[in-house]
């Protein structure tokens, strides 16, 4: 776990808000929590402050459906970000995951279900709801797809991150050896998560073994 963490929380209920602030900053050590309930606000603040974390309503007043999280994604793809609604239909989780969002957690979830998503897309990896089955058409490699033609749809550098799993090397570790970010290396690996259809690092070294890469 990082040393200090710096989240922006986005809701336009104050009073969850305020929990979700609470929430943050008891979990974690070190952390400094940004608030708003505007969207335009919240776009001002990303793009005057460096956070490690965005946890977001879907549904923020004066914003079309899911345009702020695509927005926040594309400018800012190396984010966690966090999706919060008090909805967790497929389609929804599967709209905000293919815009680029890192995490997904309904408002009816524990508060343990929100921190272990903080954990979870702080470490690289993806957060999905216990109940969500993937809306992709394509069948993944845990479901049987053929291990070389996924990997085979992965980026150059896509394939060097792997590669680096498969060694048993950090994020960290990662990034000094491609020279690039840890934020960086954090993005590639939610994304070959998301294209191999797999949960963790794990799952990808296992899935790199069976196709022999090296």
């Amino acid at each position: 776990m990082m040393s200090s963490m710096r989240a922006l929380i986005v809701d336009d209920h104050h009073l969850i808000l305020a929990g979700l602030s609470e929430l943050v900053e008891g979990a974690f050590e070190n952390t400094i929590v940004d608030g708003t309930d505007s969207g335009k606000h919240a776009l001002d603040l990303l793009a005057a402050n460096q956070y490690d974390v965005l946890i977001a309503d879907l549904f923020i007043p004066g914003e079309p459906t899911f345009h702020f999280i695509r927005e926040v994604c594309q400018r800012w793809p190396e984010l966690p970000t966090i999706v919060l609604s008090g909805s967790d239909s497929d389609t929804y989780v599967t709209k905000c995951l293919d815009a680029g969002a890192h995490g997904f957690v309904s408002k009816s979830s524990s508060q343990g279900a929100l921190v272990a998503a903080i954990e979870k897309v702080l470490a690289g990896g993806v957060a999905k709801p216990l109940n969500y089955r993937s809306q992709q058409r394509h069948r993944t490699a845990a479901e049987g797809e053929d291990v070389d033609a996924l990997l085979a749809s992965l980026s150059d550098r896509q394939l060097e991150v792997v590669r680096g799993i498969l060694q048993g090397k950090s994020n960290k570790e990662i990034a000094f050896d491609l020279g690039l970010s840890e934020n960086t290396v954090k993005v590639h690996v939610s994304a070959i998560i998301k294209t191999l259809g797999v949960e963790n690092r794990t799952k990808i070294s296992v899935l790199a073994q069976k196709a022999n890469l090296i």
